[in-house]
């Protein structure tokens, strides 16, 4: 169904509402109304999601016909209000003095609304002949919800997948520490745990793990009641917790199984309440959706009470894992690694038992190891690929279903309890089914992402703002969209839909990824529902569809030109285009033109990694001025030399980024116009400065309240009085040239309360002229990352440096003295790096008390000969790395004092010595044998 599309234009029609109702005087009444009506729609779409479970695939193809109607015709509407609004503002802005030409204007105006009007209008008369069309085919209208969907098809696929206690699980692989900590968690004497949450993605294997720890001997032993209840099925708490307090109750007989359903509500929770108080009862909730299946059921248990009794949950979504209080444990089972997935693969094929040839074993092992690469480690997934092959008897049979493994492990039917049959989709898919309409496009929107790739999470926030993902009702009056964009992220998260890639030393989520698996269903519900086309031209055999779409995401190797084929014959709807290239190739003027004219209501334009080399450098066509609706435009690593005067008539940009990749050689013009850029949010110039403007003047920055982000500005081409009124900026990386005190040293008045991330660069990575920072870092007080990659005069002293600093990196400062006096003195510090050439000393102390908070260290690049910790120092450091410090022989003998540390990494061209005395048996082992995680290379 394509609810996220639909739901999608209703809120864009919504935001367009509010934000140009000036513009729309005379018709806004009609636009609100069509509003309205698309919600209704969606409304009966919801229920003929019912119908197509109970008449088949031709109810389903009417259906979808009739959504990918509605769908166009709701977008259609904003393309026609949105150009109107850009139209009118820019025809008032310019103002008309001669009465003839703005008479001339008025009527244009007025001809503009009459044809939002007939759109409208044509939209009411489509509605009205497919309301006649669902009832004609018995669908009825239900009520609209901003909530979770109920639809028929999401109910039958719940009940489909009903665990049984009973049933026991073999071949269990990967599990047995985690069997065995949940198990003597248990059953400890003094246990703070009520409930323990068992929490992940689908196909983890979650209800495997908890009916092991539920059948346990140790646990059998220690508890003397049992009740497990799969609420995949339903939900209604009166019938679980009927069916609870009949399974505690010993032996219940007919009369006492009555007696429990002619109890009230309250009467049945108090009873229940009472048997687990009275003894020790272990109870498994198994397969639980929602945060609210939680709060109907929790009345009826002792979670907060002084009880021998235990709850298990199972569950997608970390917000019920984590909904049981403070005593709670929350455990996530892990996906199996290589050597375990193929352990699994053994024992559930028919691999070994072909015969004993050792050469037809070792080219069926081939085979096998290639298919579990596409299982990326589910055991769901390596249990269907095993039922696949049981009936695959030959090695002709195993290398014919290779070649289209991933398809055949999503369609694989895995045969459940009762003789009930699902595929790995339909079990991923339920998980989808159940997001809130806002989180269905940002999760649909995944897809634009390669396979294996980690997804950047601040570009993808950005991304969704610009393409309208971000809900005007989710947001409050002290929250920003990127706030609510990571929030929508950190949701998705916390469903285990998404997993976290890189974190930040301050915990924050720098990138993501998806299984490949969870990205297949993503994918084929994104082209089902024509929200959005990805396509790796990289494989040969790939053919771009001629299907009208929204959004295209294209990788490849080759040239630019092969675009052609596409642009010719489309309608120009195309709103979203994300275009890398894995190789240098210079894209073709005349396609780059074509493109540019071809599709006017782009929002995103991402054309990145373009002209790897000199001699792949280009220009941008003057064409670009003319996407006016463009929200985000990336050419962010291409070798783009000149930017054209037009990008100053992209009123809507939000976000622009022309960085180039580290190396480039040749400066970018820039025309000065950035400043006529009223929407700019977040600019990124290109890296280390290295740009031109077409005139002599200092740049002009946007006089605005929305820059947020402002980044590889040069110190030497900057206007002051335009960067002094950026009061609401939040990120600054200057690059200093030999002008650094023209801004700051005459303006030490000057707070930026809001800039909360400061990078201070030299030009081209050179250590530049000494520079006094202490003036500089003075002008921001509530600074929590200060970047420094450049000589300084000196350090400055600790009362200087903000004191909300939670990040601090010096690279090429060449400081003399022991900078950890100072540093170890900043009370928030919590991640600490000293990159090459920043410090030229010999020794570093780390004194007893210094660095409270600092969790993360790292060397890199240091001469250092000496370092020593004293007793009480780092008391809360957990990860500490080393890289290409030769001159470093050993490590501080204090660091064995440090009971939090989680991982050391010793990295790169280090001293041979340290390696060795760092090993097993080495005489420094002793300093960090107690550390979890040693890692050495």
């Amino acid at each position: 169904m394509a609810d996220a599309a639909l739901s999608f234009a209703i809120e864009r029609l919504g935001d367009l509402l509010i934000s140009e109702a000036k513009f729309l005087y005379g018709v806004e009444g009609q636009v609100d109304e069509a509003q309205s009506k698309l919600r209704r729609m969606r409304s009966f779409l919801k229920d003929a999601d019912a119908l197509i479970v109970r008449r088949g695939m031709d109810a389903d193809n009417r259906v979808r016909l009739w959504v990918a109607e509605i769908s166009e015709f709701a977008l259609a509407l904003e393309d026609v209000v949105e150009t109107f609004v850009l139209k009118v503002e820019s025809r008032r802005k310019q103002g008309v003095k001669n009465i003839f030409k703005r008479f001339a204007c008025i009527w244009i105006e007025g001809f503009e609304l009459y044809k939002i009007g007939s759109e409208i209008d044509r939209i009411f008369t489509k509605f009205s002949t497919m309301t006649l069309d669902f009832r004609a085919m018995g669908i009825t209208k239900l009520p609209d919800s901003k909530g979770e969907s109920s639809s028929s098809n999401y109910q039958l696929q719940r009940q489909l997948r009903r665990a049984y206690s009973h049933v026991a699980e073999k071949d269990i692989i990967g599990l047995d520490e985690d069997i065995e900590k949940l198990a003597a968690e248990l059953t400890k004497q003094a246990n703070p745990h009520r409930v323990i949450s068992i929490c992940g993605m689908g196909g983890l294997g979650k209800t495997t793990l908890a009916r092991k720890v539920y059948h346990h001997p140790q646990v059998k032993r220690h508890f003397d009641r049992f009740a497990w209840v799969s609420i995949s099925q339903q939900c209604e708490k009166r019938v679980v917790w009927e069916e609870i307090l009949i399974k505690l109750t010993p032996s219940p007989t007919k009369k006492k199984r009555e007696e429990i359903k002619l109890m009230g509500d309250d009467e049945v929770a108090k009873e229940l309440y009472k048997v687990q108080k009275d003894n020790k009862c272990l109870i498994l909730l198994d397969d639980i959706w929602t945060g609210n299946d939680w709060k109907l059921l929790e009345a009826a248990f002792q979670v907060q009470e002084e009880t021998e009794s235990r709850i298990i949950l199972t569950t997608r979504h970390r917000e019920v894992a984590s909904s049981a209080y403070k005593n709670r444990l929350l455990h996530k089972p892990r996906l199996l690694n290589k050597n375990e997935s193929w352990e699994l693969f053994e024992k559930k094929s028919s691999f070994r038992k072909q015969g004993t040839n050792l050469k037809y074993n070792e080219e069926m092992k081939k085979l096998g190891e290639e298919m579990l690469k596409h299982c990326d480690g589910l055991p769901l997934a390596i249990i269907v690929l095993c039922g696949l092959l049981s009936t695959k008897c030959t090695i002709e049979e195993w290398d014919k279903l290779r070649e289209n493994v991933k398809e055949y492990i999503n369609k694989g039917k895995l045969v459940h309890v009762e003789q009930e049959y699902h595929s790995v989709s339909s079990i991923l898919s339920l998980s989808y089914d159940v997001l809130p309409y806002h989180l269905k496009p940002c999760f649909l929107h995944l897809t634009h992402s390669p396979e294996d790739q980690e997804i950047k999470v601040d570009q993808l926030c950005y991304t969704w703002i610009a393409e309208g993902f971000i809900s005007s009702d989710q947001q409050t009056q002290s929250s920003m969209d990127e706030d609510v964009a990571y929030n929508y992220l950190t949701e998705l998260l916390d469903r285990n839909m998404i997993q976290v890639g890189r974190l930040g030393p301050t915990g924050r989520i720098k990138s993501c990824h998806i299984h490949d698996l969870m990205r297949d269903m993503s994918l084929f519900k994104a082209r089902d529902e024509n929200f959005l086309q990805f396509f790796d031209l990289r494989r040969r055999d790939v053919v771009l569809s001629r299907n009208k779409v929204r959004r295209l995401a294209i990788y490849t190797d080759r040239a630019f030109d092969d675009l052609l084929p596409f642009i010719n014959g489309r309608d120009g709807s195309l709103r979203s285009l994300i275009y890398f290239q894995s190789w240098g190739h210079k894209p073709s003027e005349k396609v780059l033109k074509l493109f540019l004219n071809h599709f006017k209501f782009l929002r995103v334009l991402r054309l990145e990694a373009f002209g790897l080399y000199d001699y792949c450098s280009w220009e941008l066509p003057k064409k670009i001025g003319k996407l006016v609706h463009l929200r985000l435009f990336s050419i962010r690593g291409s070798g783009v030399q000149k930017i054209p005067s037009s990008i100053g008539n992209l009123r809507c940009l939000e976000t622009l980024d022309l960085r180039s990749f580290r190396g480039w050689e040749g400066n970018v013009e820039i025309p000065n116009v950035i400043w006529r850029l009223e929407q700019l949010r977040r600019l990124y110039l290109p890296i280390e400065g290295k740009y031109n403007l077409v005139s002599k003047d200092h740049v002009r920055l946007p006089k605005n309240l929305y820059l947020q982000t402002l980044c590889n500005v040069s110190t030497d081409s900057v206007n002051v009085n335009d960067f002094l009124q950026l009061t609401n900026l939040k990120k600054l990386v200057l690059v200093v040239g030999e002008d650094l005190g023209r801004i700051y040293h005459n303006y030490t008045g000057v707070k930026f309360t809001c800039v909360r991330s400061l990078s201070l660069l030299a030009k081209k990575y050179m250590f530049g002229a000494e520079e006094d920072i202490i003036p500089v870092i003075s002008c921001y007080p509530e600074i929590y990352e200060l970047k420094v990659r450049m000589r300084i005069i000196r350090l400055p002293e600790e009362h200087q440096f903000s004191h909300k600093l939670e990040r601090l990196s010096l690279t090429r400062t060449l400081l003399e003295d022991d900078p950890m006096r100072t540093i170890e003195k900043l009370p928030n510090l919590r991640a600490l790096h000293f990159g090459d050439y920043s410090f030229v000393g010999n020794e570093m102390v780390c004194s007893k008390g210094g660095f409270p908070l600092l969790e993360s260290l790292s060397f890199d690049g240091l001469v250092l000969a000496e370092w020593r910790i004293e007793d009480g120092a780092l008391t809360s450091l957990c990860y500490l790395r080393i890289r290409d410090c030769h001159r470093l022989r050993k490590l501080p003998d204090g660091l064995r004092n440090v009971a939090t540390l989680m991982e050391v990494k010793i990295e790169g061209s280090c001293f041979p010595e340290l390696k060795k005395r760092l090993e097993k048996g080495g005489e420094d082992f002793y300093k960090v044998q107690h550390v979890p995680s040693l890692v050495i290379t």
